[in-house]
């Protein structure tokens, strides 16, 4: 069965960056300003009320196409099973160039109700900057109701049905596709680069408390997301809200200006357009 979707390529005026530079001369240029904040939140999605990413945001045209079914790993945080059975393989399309695969898990149900959680996490995937979705994987997606989560170093993340429909309701589904994405396509080139290191440092505080507590694993995709809405559409937060988080975390911000703000469109064309 194949889902196809007209590939037009939206258009956006902001940027995404190729790197960062990490030598001593580029990281002493960012501002020293220790601060001892508190965190503005208890974490980024879940913990407040504000529309981060929204659906009708600049995003990607795609196409899904079912490939087969077959033995997968299916990472899965209830038990440390691994290889699965019958698993659906879909590939998501997108009119830059990139593709994702969705590797779903027998157990969700017939066909139909896969192509419903298909189609939701694709879109939400529609949204991510073009350099993040050419890094990224795979998503998987289970039957259940536990948080998602990522794995950094093969580039994908893990989702279940029940908490993409609590997702839904509240409004949060692209912010979570958003933050394990950053895991999944960020922490392992970054989450131990001097550059950012030094801007954690340097900041001497946290914009939630998720990343206060989580220093090491949740920090860089927490402040990502606040970020990265900040630098491309600032009117998604109050002023005031604007000047709690550049005096709270100023260098963190330096680095993901750099990082998403470098010249390049967050949604370019990778690569010649695949059709389903």
């Amino acid at each position: 069965m194949r889902i196809f979707s007209i590939f037009i390529l939206s258009i956006s005026m902001v940027f995404i960056g190729q790197g960062i530079p990490t030598d001593a001369a580029d990281i002493v240029t960012l501002n020293l300003s220790p601060s001892a904040g508190k965190p503005l939140f208890p974490s980024s999605v879940v913990s407040n009320d504000i529309d981060f990413i929204k659906s009708t945001d600049a995003s990607v045209a795609y196409c899904i196409a079912f490939q087969k079914t077959g033995r997968a790993k299916m990472v899965d945080k209830r038990h440390n099973r691994l290889l699965t059975l019958n698993v659906s393989f879909f590939v998501v399309r997108f009119a830059d160039g990139t593709r994702v695969g969705l590797w779903v898990h027998p157990d969700l149900g017939p066909r139909a109700v896969i192509l419903h959680y298909a189609r939701h996490v694709a879109r939400g995937l529609s949204h991510l900057p073009s350099a993040m979705r050419e890094t990224l994987s795979h998503v998987v997606i289970h039957h259940g109701d536990e948080t998602a989560f990522a794995e950094d170093e093969e580039h994908f993340f893990v989702l279940y049905h029940k908490n993409i429909d609590t997702r839904l309701q509240q409004h949060d589904l692209e912010e979570t596709i958003f933050h394990e994405s950053v895991h999944a396509t960020l922490d392992d080139r970054w989450s131990r680069d001097p550059a950012w290191q030094f801007a954690q440092a340097a900041d001497g505080a946290f914009i939630t408390h998720y990343a206060k507590a989580h220093p090491n694993r949740e920090d860089l995709a927490e402040t990502a997301l606040f970020s990265y809405v900040l630098l491309t559409t600032p009117e998604r937060f109050s002023d005031s809200l604007v000047a709690k988080i550049w005096q709270l975390v100023p260098n963190r911000l330096a680095f993901f200006k750099r990082l998403f703000l470098d010249g390049q469109p967050l949604l370019r064309q990778i690569r010649k357009t695949e059709s389903c």
